[in-house]
């Protein structure tokens, strides 16, 4: 009977943390961790995100996809004006949904990796703050997410080794 009971436990909190995220956003976040430096799989995202808005989220992976069109594109002003158009709409994206981690995510990766001289970089402090304690605090809802998050902050350069440290305790 017990065996039953925490298996129903673990089956609805598995089907609520798949709930809490906004419909279509796994395809999403999926062709962006291909598309950095796959041309095929960036515009692949660029279009599956050009009509969907619904939430704040979907604006910042339409955004994302803006940014990283930039990689596959030889004009360094086509390159600025997808660098530019990403940016505005990722950080209103945040602005609109400030706590949501996967757009700080998002913003932390993008700033992590921008050329310095576009000044793209005012938000990494902030943003990584909100990520690590993320990773460390809350309960687990997405462990996909929460799974590319840890990979990324523990492994990116722009992470302190302190930080790195108390989310490698967190796994051993």
């Amino acid at each position: 009977m017990r065996g039953r009971v925490i298996s129903i436990i673990f089956i609805l909190m598995w089907a609520g943390g798949l709930a809490a995220q906004p419909a279509g956003i796994l395809p999403l976040r999926s062709l962006y961790h291909r598309s950095y430096g796959n041309k095929k799989a960036a515009q692949q995202l660029y279009d599956a995100t050009r009509s969907v808005t619904t939430t704040p989220l979907h604006s910042g992976y339409r955004a994302i996809a803006a940014i990283m069109m930039c990689n596959h594109v030889f004009n360094p002003y086509t390159k600025l004006k997808y660098f530019n158009s990403g940016r505005r709409e990722l950080d209103a994206a945040i602005v609109a949904a400030p706590s949501v981690p996967e757009l700080r995510y998002l913003r932390f990766a993008v700033q992590c990796n921008a050329p310095a001289l576009l000044g793209y970089n005012d938000a990494m402090e902030e943003d990584r703050t909100l990520i690590i304690n993320w990773l460390t605090t809350k309960p687990v809802a997405d462990t996909n997410l929460h799974r590319l998050v840890y990979d990324y902050m523990s492994t990116c350069p722009s992470v302190p080794d302190t930080d790195k440290q108390r989310l490698r305790a967190l796994y051993r």
